[in-house]
This record gives C-alpha cells, structure tokens and sequence, in this order.
C-alpha cells in the first residue's frame, strides 16, 4: 500500500496541473465546495439512462441529442454507469460531455472486473473494499471528480436486494450474522452498508464535495425475505441524500406482463419508510416492447398517469431506462422509447407534462 504522504502528493498535484478552462457552456465551480441536488420546489425532475455506457463521446451526444429530440423535453439528468473492467477510473470526458450538454451527470458505480450474474466478482469484492485494498484508486477518482467542478450524482452499487448483481446481498453471506461484523445482523447487507460507508469516507477525507449520493434498491427483493428488504441495505441518512428503486415490467421476450403500478405500489410503501428528510426517486423505470402494438404505450400511459396524479405524492424525480439489448438466448429487449409509434406518443406526451422539471435546484452548502 502506498503511505498516506506518497498518496497527498499525487493527488494535491492532479488539483494544481488540472483546471476547468475547457468548460464553456455552463458555470463551474472551485474544487472543495459543497454541493447538492435538492429536490424541486415543486414537479418532479425527469431523468434518462440512454445507454451510452460503452459508446464514444461523439456516440454518446449524438444519442442524447437523439433522446431529446424524440421525447420533446430536456432531462434533469443524464445517468450511465461506470463500470470497472478496465480499473477503477474517473470517466472524465463522458462528465464534461453530459454538463456541457446542460444536464447532470449521473453515475452508476459498478465494482466488477466482468459482466456476471450470480456470481462474486473476486477482484472486486465488499470485502476487498470495505479491506481498503482500492483505496488509493478511489481517491484518484474522487479528486479527479472534485477538481471538475461539476456537480455529480453518485449511485454506488445499485440493486444490492437482487441476487444478479456480485455485490448484492445474498452472494455476500445473505442472512447469516455468524461470519462477520454484529453478530445481530446479516452478513449481506453489512458488508454493503460498511462497504457504501467506505467509499463515501473517502470521498469526504480530501474534501470532494460534489457529490449527491443514492441509495438504489430493487422494487422486490430476491429472495423475499426479511433480511434482505431495503431497510437493511440503508447506510444512514448521514450518508444519503436521495432514496429511489427501480421499477420495471417485463424485460425479457417471456416475463409475465405486469402493470406498473401493480409493481410501484407496494416498493413504493416500502421505500418511503427508509430515511429521514430525503427525497425519493424513480430512479429506474421501463417495460420492452411486445408483439402487442399497444401494450407497451399503455403501460407508459398507466405509469405517467399515476406519477402525475400524484399516486405517489413523495416521488420527486423520475428516470426512463432507455436502450435495447441482445439477451443470451438471442431475443431482443427493446426498451427504447422509440421502439414503436404509439410507445413514442405515450412516452412524449407523458414526459412533456407540465409537472415534469427540467431546472434543477443546486444548493451550496458551507
């Protein structure tokens, strides 16, 4: 491990040869402040995943631009996830590109060396985290981060309630107290708590500010049982700023169909029991096409419906997963808001209510 004075003179020198010059079309600000989205004064943000993790600066905006003009409106946000298959490693040119758009930059953070599913990512595990084995790497991302002057939204290791993801609870000793820290609670969810904790210390110690954290679980549990419910992930409302779930119908060709609200009731009641004075969030939502030329614009229909008439009265931001994929088996999940004419109009005349804001509210703290 490198020692600490080794590790201030690396990072203290990436503050003083890096600047903020190259941003033009929207204000910055001086490393070290301290900066948070709030939710609106009133409305719901609008956000979009538009699938641009892989893609190219040139790729990225021109999808985003692509997004903006088929939706009709400008979103609060603009969310991809930074994956670690290459190193932990600050994806500075996609957070230039998405705030000179004019949008946030929303970041997913993904500690795995691999896509897969089910499985522990052994190079990059809790327990390598919460060890301290990546923190110099993290740091170097965090002040990277810091000396942007943009203001980030961070969502570490989403969907930890799941059983998909390497870090999600049941792959990292589930229910079980015996094998590691309180003896009183389950192993899965500490480890997660400890390791989210972490990675914020972080972040806190050399004074990267800019952040807005988010706590993301899964609208359901897998498996459904007590231990692994969103409560038990929380890392503490000193940690948090904002608490939001995906909620999704079918992804796959073969999923049963179910209708969002069906799915959204019952996570939702969930959701608003965890945090104190936090504001809550879509942060995940979409359904694929179907063969039924309407069923995935009646969907979209029945879930705006039910955010804008304020079936949910403590959602204040929303956020559309946008993209199209290939499934193992060959099938294709089309969850794009263009994926038919009458998936557009639902999705365009929905999003362009006037409830939906697309100004956020940045406030600076001392």
């Amino acid at each position: 491990m490198y020692n600490k004075l080794f590790l201030n003179i690396i990072l203290y020198s990436i503050i003083i040869f890096s600047g903020c010059s190259i941003f033009s079309n929207r204000k910055t600000y001086e490393p070290g402040i301290n900066i948070k989205l709030l939710p609106p004064k009133s409305g719901i943000y609008h956000g979009v995943t538009p699938g641009i993790d892989d893609k190219s600066v040139e790729e990225s905006e021109k999808i985003i631009n692509e997004y903006i003009s088929l939706s009709k409106s400008k979103p609060v946000w603009i969310c991809f996830s930074n994956h670690w298959f290459d190193g932990i490693k600050f994806p500075s040119e996609k957070v230039k590109l998405i705030w000179n758009l004019g949008f946030i930059p929303y970041i997913r953070i993904m500690p795995w060396s691999k896509f897969s599913e089910g499985v522990i990512d052994e190079k990059y595990s809790l327990y390598k985290i919460i060890n301290g084995e990546f923190d110099y790497y993290i740091a170097l991302w965090a002040y990277e981060a810091r000396n942007t002057g943009i203001p980030l939204i961070i969502d570490f290791c989403p969907e930890m309630n799941g059983n998909w993801f390497p870090w999600s609870g049941i792959l990292n000793g589930g229910a079980n107290p015996d094998f590691y820290g309180n003896k009183q609670y389950p192993d899965g969810p500490e480890r997660y708590i400890d390791a989210y904790q972490h990675f914020v210390n972080i972040f806190r110690k050399y004074d990267v500010n800019n952040i807005t954290w988010v706590f993301h679980t899964n609208y359901n549990s897998f498996p459904e049982e007590k231990w692994n419910s969103m409560l038990y992930y929380y890392p503490g409302d000193e940690y948090i700023d904002w608490i939001g779930i995906s909620v999704y119908g079918a992804q796959k060709p073969n999923d049963k169909w179910i209708e969002f609200k069906d799915v959204m009731d019952s996570a939702y009641n969930e959701m608003i029991t965890i945090g104190k004075n936090k504001s809550y969030a879509i942060l995940e939502f979409g359904v694929i096409e179907t063969s039924d030329p309407y069923q995935k614009a009646d969907w979209i229909k029945s879930a705006f419906q039910n955010i804008i008439f304020n079936r949910y009265p403590l959602i204040k931001a929303v956020s559309y997963w946008h993209s199209k994929w290939e499934n193992r088996d060959g099938s294709i999940s089309d969850m794009c808001i263009n994926s038919s004419f009458h998936s557009l109009r639902a999705y365009s005349q929905g999003i362009t209510d006037t409830i939906f804001k697309s100004q956020p509210v940045l406030m600076i703290f001392d």
